[in-house]
């Protein structure tokens, strides 16, 4: 759109700049463009849209030559601001400039705003334009769908107002980075930006705008539902009056969005909402929500204590139907919208990756599942991640009957590199929860199916973890015996650190001394560098 221009000082508007003829040329998207430049001066138009137009020199080329003021400042349009053209990007497309006589006067426009084209600009997501009966005009969407996108799968919808600016590829992005399979923070979402004609009028139902509310519910989300593949779970972002908005949809009966986040929030057109809020709370018995409000302590006065006015109303009028959370930030009104994001659609998505949520496995095993199809209509996927945090816990707990249900669970789903845990990782786990009667018996299973095991993970883990559970378990003949097979069946080159372990068993322990001497011996003799004894160790062990 036309850039400002401040007049400092009265006579300027007398200097007189000299004049040069200049021919511009512009390649086009269509055939079928007819092209206008508008800019800075009167043979630019004055920034009219539609007084100058170009002519057409070829099918996708259009030119014009002007007697120019330097340095001139133009753009492109098709007869009105609302089919500006597309020269740089979608979110960036500043004013075309020619400083002199020299600088390059030749363009080319991408796309145009009123009809863009979102291949021709290189972006990740499609912009589609819908016909809406209630406006009685075109209105544009911008879509976001997931990388590996399929219909016979089902997508939360993650709706935003203010679709246009650079809130729609922050929760891209967000989206993007968050749904990866090794981080699982949300489950692979779309992404719709609705984008505004009126924005005040149309957060605020007000005027040109006044049909906005229904035509979000019964035009677009009916649009993006019938177009993909969506589970039912619709999530509102709104920045600002959009936050404001959001609480007029919360309290709506027919209201079709579970998870809000608000950034930067305000009662100051929704006075009447929310003096309905501690009733709707106390009384709302639908499907479980979410809503999360973000406040920032450098914003404004009135939507900082608007966000704590919220939050202590839920706070007095708790539903156990709605999960709420504030947080608040030292943030302004436009830093709290990545901040806010950040956090809002982690919690909005806590059922499906917060683990506090499910503070035991049992807890994890019963409900996740179930808790990811209720509360966001999608299939979940367990993961062999996901039961780190348990695992790791029972390094402190050593229960061995809650070992034991991970294993179970583990090897029920498998989810051990797509099939069940092995008997050296089996006894590794026991040997963690100093449970070493079962170390000892997994390590002899594994020994006994040492075809299917690779060898390097059972001599790393046997040598270190076997030896010490049979020492614990005060069984060193055993112990020696089972060191003995394990040298037998691997292959040959594992025989030297066997027998450097046959012989510190039994010469330590005292435990039989031949079969340690032997050892000893075989290593003095065939000793070569290795990682896990010296020629010093061998001399302390001789000497025992």
């Amino acid at each position: 759109m036309k850039t400002s221009l401040t007049i400092i000082f009265g006579l300027l508007s007398f200097i007189s700049f000299g004049q040069e003829l200049t021919t511009i040329q512009v390649s086009v998207p269509n055939k079928s463009d007819e092209v206008y430049i508008v800019g800075n001066q009167d043979a630019l138009g004055n920034w009219q849209p539609n007084q100058v137009k170009m002519e057409k020199a070829s099918d996708y080329e259009r030119t014009i030559t002007l007697e120019l003021n330097f340095p001139a400042e133009f753009k492109f349009t098709k007869g009105s601001w609302e089919s500006e053209g597309i020269v740089t990007t979608l979110l960036d497309n500043p004013n075309l400039k020619i400083e002199d006589g020299n600088a390059s006067n030749s363009f080319k426009v991408k796309t145009w705003r009123d009809n863009i084209q979102a291949d021709k600009l290189g972006l990740d997501y499609d912009i589609k334009y819908i016909n809406s009966k209630l406006f009685g005009d075109e209105r544009m969407l911008n879509i976001y769908v997931p990388e590996n996108y399929s219909p016979n799968r089902k997508y939360p919808v993650i709706y935003l107002t203010d679709g246009s600016g650079t809130n729609f590829p922050a929760v891209k992005g967000y989206v993007t980075a968050f749904s990866q399979p090794n981080f699982k923070l949300v489950p692979p979402s779309i992404v719709v930006g609705v984008v505004h004609k009126s924005r005040n009028e149309e957060l605020y139902n007000e005027g040109n705008g006044k049909h906005f509310t229904e035509y979000l519910l019964n035009e677009v989300m009916p649009y993006i539902e019938s177009t993909y593949s969506t589970s039912g779970f619709n999530i509102m972002v709104g920045h600002s009056n959009g936050a404001e908005f959001n609480h007029t949809l919360l309290v709506r009966e027919d209201n079709p969005f579970r998870g809000f986040i608000s950034l930067s929030t305000s009662f100051y057109g929704t006075k009447d909402i929310k003096g309905n809020l501690p009733s709707f709370l106390k009384d709302y018995n639908g499907k479980k929500m979410y809503y999360f409000i973000a406040n920032g302590t450098y914003d404004s006065p009135d939507r900082y204590q608007a966000g704590l006015t919220f939050d202590s109303l839920y706070q007095h009028n708790p539903s156990s139907k709605i999960d709420f959370k504030s947080q608040t930030y030292k943030a302004n009104h436009q830093t709290i919208v990545p901040l806010g994001l950040y956090d809002g659609l982690q919690f909005i998505f806590r059922d499906y990756s917060d683990l506090d949520v499910y503070p035991t496995i049992y807890d994890y095993a019963q409900n996740y599942l179930k808790n990811v199809k209720e509360n966001y209509g999608i299939e979940g996927q367990i993961t062999r991640d996901e039961l780190e945090g348990y695992v790791l816990n029972l390094m402190k707990t050593k229960n061995k009957k809650e070992y034991e249900y991970i294993m179970e669970f583990m090897d029920e789903n498998r989810l051990f590199n797509g099939g069940k845990v092995d008997p050296v990782n089996k006894a590794m786990g026991y040997f963690m929860i100093e449970s070493y009667d079962e170390t000892i018996s997994y390590f002899n299973q594994a020994l006994e199916e040492i075809e299917n095991i690779n060898p390097d993970l059972f001599y790393k883990n046997a040598l270190y973890a076997a030896t010490r559970a049979y020492k614990a378990e005060g069984k060193i003949a055993e112990g020696i015996i089972f060191l003995e097979k394990g040298r037998e069946k691997l292959p040959e080159h594992f025989s030297l650190g066997f027998a450097y372990h046959i012989a510190k068993l039994s010469l330590e322990n005292m435990v039989e001394i031949q079969k340690g001497k032997e050892a000893l011996e075989y290593c003095k003799t065939n000793y070569r560098e290795n990682k896990d004894f010296s020629m010093d160790d061998l001399f302390a062990l001789e000497k025992k």
